[in-house]
């Protein structure tokens, strides 16, 4: 039978050493588990690349701000749907260059 890992008002019980001591490592879990030990080999041998997470980083990292437009400007660029504040970007950085030159 589990045993109850909440107490009576919800909270989660703390780890106790009885946990830790029967807690396996990733070596243990290899040890029972082939699977495992050839994923962890495999590792090792540098054929199981660790692929990073999230999304890769940006040359040129936007920054966030805030800025009050007009409704009706708003309102045009969110019609054509996703994308509307790329499309606004767009729009503002060709004005920069036509302003610089």
């Amino acid at each position: 039978m589990k045993e109850n890992k909440y107490d009576a008002d919800g909270s989660l019980l703390e780890l106790g050493d009885d946990f830790f001591k029967n807690a396996k490592t990733g070596a243990g879990l290899a040890e029972t588990n082939p699977a495992i030990a050839k994923l962890i080999e495999a590792q090792k041998d540098g054929v199981l690349a660790v692929r990073p997470v999230g999304r890769p980083v940006s040359d040129n990292p936007k920054q966030s701000t805030t800025v009050r437009l007009d409704s009706q400007v708003l309102d045009f660029f969110k019609a054509g749907g996703k994308g509307w504040q790329t499309r606004i970007n767009a729009v503002l950085r060709e004005h920069v260059k036509k302003a610089q030159s």
